[in-house]
């Protein structure tokens, strides 16, 4: 064996902990090997390892979202699962650590478990627009069931809470609610058109999410009133407004249902916590929820 080539073999054995030894007899451009320095060698080429240093749950939790949107589901499935096959088991433990919601200040330390369960949650999402809808629902109670106090991060500025967002996917599964944005104004008209659909168990599910997502700031606005709101400043009371609207479209759906007595609960709660209420009627002005609800309850006494 020539001088060069075993000064160049001696070479590669002493580096192999970070250098491939590949044999080859053709030049390979990429590497930046040519003919003439291949010239009488059997093994030439040596290529550093690089090392591809593995996503984060973060990042694939990141290109899972973008995946469903992108509405490439069978990618968002296939993201969803490397994410949980890699930090389930981390995921499991930090569950375990808990006894209830992470504090906002230490709810990034549980990295896994959120974004173990914020992919499951996508996976579901994606098992529903591909209508498989049971393994969209085998995923959402995944969540329920392993995963009840992971939290996902919403650029806007909050957590939300995963398991009950999946809670409110089966939801929808089981009775076609949608929540869109969640806005007290969405989950209103929802509630408005499941009501005169006659779909109470949506009608019970649209009203219920509203005064759960927005009861304490209804309360907060109302506490600033001594009278109605003045003209042109009525938007400015929208919790209030939504709030008592939805508790009223409770009522009446429970009357509808002949169950006078729970109505004539919830149009109390109305005159009692939210009298300076008003919603919005179509034609072109506002009228006093509470006093339709006092009405509702005279009728309906009973």
């Amino acid at each position: 064996m020539s001088g060069p080539v075993v000064s160049r073999l001696f070479l590669a054995l002493a580096l192999l902990p970070t250098l491939v030894l590949a044999r080859t007899t053709e030049a390979d451009p990429a590497s930046g090997v040519t003919d003439a320095n291949m010239e009488n060698a059997s093994v030439v080429l040596l290529r550093p390892v690089r090392s591809v240093p593995a996503m984060s749950s973060a990042a694939l939790t990141q290109k899972a979202w973008a995946a469903l949107e992108a509405r490439r589901y069978d990618e968002a499935i296939l993201v969803a699962e490397e994410t949980e096959n890699r930090f389930g088991p981390m995921a499991d433990r930090q569950q375990q650590r808990l006894k209830t919601f992470a504090p906002l200040a230490q709810a990034a330390q549980f990295s896994a478990l959120n974004d173990v369960a914020t992919c499951l949650f996508i996976k579901g999402r994606a098992y529903r627009m591909l209508e498989r809808n049971d393994e969209a629902r085998q995923a959402f109670l995944d969540i329920i069931q392993n995963y009840r106090f992971a939290q996902c991060w919403d650029p806007k500025g909050w957590f939300w809470k995963v398991a009950e967002a999946a809670q409110d996917e089966i939801h929808g599964l089981d009775y076609g609610v949608d929540y869109g944005d969640y806005t007290s104004e969405t989950l209103t008209t929802q509630a408005w058109k499941a009501y005169q659909n006659r779909k109470y168990e949506a009608v019970e599910l649209y009203t219920r999410k509203c005064v759960e997502l927005y009861a304490e700031t209804a309360l907060k606005m109302q506490s600033e009133l001594k009278d109605f709101p003045p003209k042109g400043q009525e938007n400015d009371f929208w919790a209030l407004n939504d709030v008592a609207t939805s508790l009223l479209i409770r009522g009446k759906s429970l009357q509808r249902q002949r169950r006078n007595r729970e109505a004539s609960q919830v149009f109390g709660e109305i005159i009692e916590k939210y009298p300076f209420a008003l919603c919005w009627n179509p034609s072109g002005h506002y009228w006093r929820v509470a006093e339709a609800a006092q009405r509702s309850m005279t009728v309906y006494s009973p």
